[in-house]
């Protein structure tokens, strides 16, 4: 990440062909898939403090949590992807 902003600051040249990776539909891809396992990972913590605080403590409550936070890591993920572009 560091090397890709370094070439950026560099010359307008290199920030061409930055953005010529970029846009690669693979690259892409990889972006969106990074993004949504950050922001799994934040609901997943979200739903464990809640777990600390005994809510959804329960295997029904622990089922609807699990769904939640895949409903809600996939629905923010599309909506910060469609908000980037």
């Amino acid at each position: 990440m560091l090397y890709s902003f370094q070439q950026v600051l560099e010359s307008p040249e290199s920030y061409a062909q930055f953005q010529s990776v970029v846009t690669n539909p693979v690259i892409k891809c990889g972006f969106i898939f990074f993004l949504w396992a950050l922001v799994h990972h934040l609901c997943a913590g979200i739903r464990h403090l809640a777990l600390d605080l005994h809510l959804g403590s329960t295997l029904e409550g622990s089922r609807l949590g699990s769904k939640l936070v895949m409903v809600l890591s996939i629905g923010l993920t599309a909506l910060l992807v469609v908000l980037s572009w």
